[in-house]
């Protein structure tokens, strides 16, 4: 199955086809999960966090141990999505 079909099924809210699929992403259990990332200004990906209470994207940093969600400021028009299967 091509990429463009997948692009169409995963617009329809099925899970995509690959031509060495054993059926395993039929399953209605299967797992995707899913990361936005930046580019920064050096062509590096980075990733960033969408914190719903601050209704922001933003960077993570550890300040004592303890993560901290710093917002991108200012915040960007573009994001790229990741979406890793398991």
């Amino acid at each position: 199955m091509d990429n463009t079909q997948n692009v169409k099924r995963r617009a329809e809210g099925l899970h995509s086809m690959f031509v060495d699929d054993s059926g395993v992403w039929k399953h209605s259990l299967a797992r995707a999960a899913v990361f936005p990332y930046i580019k920064d200004n050096n062509g590096h990906f980075q990733r960033i966090y969408w914190i719903a209470n601050q209704k922001a994207y933003c960077g993570e940093v550890k300040v004592d141990g303890k993560r901290t969600y710093i917002p991108i400021d200012p915040q960007m028009s573009s994001v790229y999505t990741l979406r890793w299967y398991y």
